[in-house]
């Protein structure tokens, strides 16, 4: 059995690998056509490439985490914070304004082991107990149409960004049990493999910090913090696959395992980045 959650793992990496780069695509393809459309008498003859790094906090799930709790007696209540990647390529639209596409990435994950007692069909007795593995992962891909306002520019500025998009959320979670009752109606195995897209909104606020270099005709732009909050309305629907292994007692105790639950896969995100040129005036 571990073999076999081992090559479900490999091969839903493979999958979020791929995701990833038809993403990457589709942003080089963006560059390159915007790039080929520049102006030479305006302000769009300017076009910048960012690329950052931080970490991702605050996704919220916590209907979906009781109902789990309530289902498979673990003690999960949330995704633990993960690393964030993202790209971005964005173009001066006045003197205040800048429009962008941006895409970010980040693997949320949730593990524990936890035990219960094995639970006679036909009674109440307790027959037996058993060790469960729960993992959960989910990749993230926000992919953003990005504005940011400037009331100032300046070498050091600060900005304020709103985005609207849509949120690609790749989700699984599977089970291992050991019990010590060789017929026990708990198998375990892969209880949810979604993947969906839902819209996704996201504002926050940045700091920019242009370099020397980049007045006197360099690459180089600028270095720049942001702190952003993102709302990603994913919904799901978990607990259909794992009812099917609960007895007709543990069933009585809960309800609605065929219901829709959401999970905010966005969240608060932290970054630190570098921003160049790719074109340019002059």
């Amino acid at each position: 059995m571990n073999d076999n959650f081992t090559h479900c793992t490999n091969s839903r990496y493979e999958q979020h690998n791929f995701s990833v780069r038809s993403i990457l695509c589709m942003v080089a393809l963006f560059v390159l056509s915007t790039a080929n459309t520049l102006s030479q008498d305006t302000l769009t003859n300017q076009m910048y490439l960012s690329a950052a790094f931080g970490q991702h906090y605050g996704t919220s799930a916590i209907d979906f985490f009781s109902k789990y709790r309530a289902i498979t007696g673990g003690e999960l209540t949330r995704f633990n914070s993960a690393s964030a990647l993202n790209v971005s390529t964005t173009l001066p639209y006045n003197e205040h304004f800048r429009l962008g596409l941006q895409i970010q990435s980040y693997l949320l994950d949730a593990k524990e082991t936890h035990s219960q007692p094995v639970i006679a069909q036909l009674s109440s007795d307790t027959i037996g107990y058993r060790s469960l593995f729960e993992d959960f992962q989910a990749r993230v891909i926000p992919v953003f149409v990005t504005a940011e306002f400037y009331a100032v520019r300046a070498q050091f500025q600060t900005y304020v960004t709103a985005s609207i998009g849509v949120g690609i959320t790749d989700i699984f979670w599977s089970e291992s049990v050991q019990s010590s009752v060789p017929d026990d109606i708990r198998k375990g195995g892969l209880h949810l493999d979604e993947t969906v897209v839902h819209p996704a909104i996201k504002v926050g606020v940045g700091s920019e910090l242009g370099f020397d270099a980049f007045l006197s005709g360099s690459s180089l732009h600028s270095l720049f913090f942001e702190v952003s909050y993102s709302w990603i309305g994913t919904q799901l629907t978990p607990f259909q696959n794992v009812a099917r292994q609960l007895t007709a007692q543990e069933l009585e105790k809960v309800d609605n395992t065929d219901a829709n639950y959401s999970v905010n896969t966005g969240g608060l995100t932290a970054l630190i980045g570098l921003r160049i040129f790719i074109a340019r005036e002059g």
